[in-house]
């Protein structure tokens, strides 16, 4: 009895898990038709251009990767590598280690962009903060490799103890110095994968603290946006449930006015991730699915542009913005 249990739940994780997989917000056909053209590396979808500046979009939640095709087609166009990782049931917060993948496989790039939208911001998060922390860490870098500070090796030669067995002990505290080891395997693979030279968040927030950023940072919001301020009251009323319960109840504001007090809770919780430089820039007549180009399950508000237009201008800002300042 107990086996036909196991079974029959194994069948409906395995059922659940290829209807997650199937249950996305589809491309447009123009997009589509773009991404399709593009080249496949390991899933991934990739435009290689001839300068040494890459971007990586990382789309929103439940959105098919082809969406943003139209966006790479126009970074391509101005001579940029582009790549949009293919991620697990079409959720960008798994998207980290698929990032740095396609940084990795992709050593003629010196300089990244990090793109994200929605959901995306979270990728972009995380591999900003870790990759600008590990460079920050790394003493020097030559065409032979990494130099040290004076007194490394001989600290390294140190800490390895002979019995006189043949074989090597270790200190006690030698987890501390395995993970040290990590970091300095992690810095290398830094140096062979470029530097992360500018983060966009396209109606997106920081997740992580990102305040100690001396990068270019551009935050684009738009004017019709009404499925980030539903995220956002869902996550916050989650967060703090009596505080939300009791929003709406306040002397201070009506029902409507603490629902969106709420929504302005939960965002500025958020703003102190932003490096204070960071420029932000609100589009008119904008909307959220737009940074895309895809059919949406979720109710958004209309949109007074063209999705391809919206693309455009957010491309040129990015260009003129972003790009620019990179060092």
């Amino acid at each position: 009895m107990i086996i036909y249990l196991c079974a029959a739940a194994l069948v409906a994780t395995a059922a659940a898990l290829v209807a997650l997989a199937r249950c996305y917000n589809r491309a447009f056909p123009e997009a589509a038709a773009i991404g399709d053209s593009m080249e496949r590396i390991d899933g991934d979808y990739c435009f290689r251009g001839g300068s040494e500046t890459g971007f990586i979009i990382f789309a929103g939640a439940k959105a098919d990767e082809r969406a943003y095709a139209y966006v790479a087609k126009l970074l391509y166009g101005a001579g940029h590598t582009v790549v949009i990782p293919k991620v697990l049931f079409h959720m960008s917060n798994f998207g980290t280690r698929r990032g740095l993948g396609a940084m990795k496989k992709n050593p003629q790039v010196k300089e990244w962009v990090l793109v994200g939208h929605s959901l995306g911001g979270w990728p972009v998060s995380r591999i900003a903060a870790r990759m600008t922390k590990h460079a920050a860490a790394r003493p020097s870098v030559r065409p032979g490799g990494t130099t040290w500070p004076e007194g490394w090796q001989a600290k390294h030669a140190a800490a390895r103890q002979s019995d006189g067995s043949g074989r090597t002990t270790w200190p006690e505290d030698r987890p501390a110095k395995h993970a040290a080891a990590r970091q300095v395997r992690s810095r290398r693979l830094v140096g062979r994968m470029g530097k992360v030279a500018g983060v966009v968040l396209l109606a997106s927030f920081a997740s992580v603290d990102l305040s100690g950023l001396d990068i270019p940072v551009l935050r684009i919001t738009v004017e019709n946006d009404r499925i980030l301020k539903m995220y956002a009251t869902v996550v916050y009323a989650l967060a703090h449930p009596l505080a939300f319960v009791a929003a709406p109840f306040s002397r201070k504001a009506s029902v409507g006015d603490g629902r969106k007090l709420t929504t302005d809770r939960f965002m500025d919780s958020f703003a102190g991730n932003l490096p204070p430089g960071t420029v932000q820039i609100l589009l008119k007549g904008a909307n959220h699915t737009h940074f895309g180009a895809y059919t949406s399950y979720a109710r958004d508000a209309e949109a007074s542009v063209t999705w391809q237009g919206q693309q455009e201008e957010t491309v040129g800002l990015i260009l003129r913005t972003v790009l620019s300042n990179c060092t």
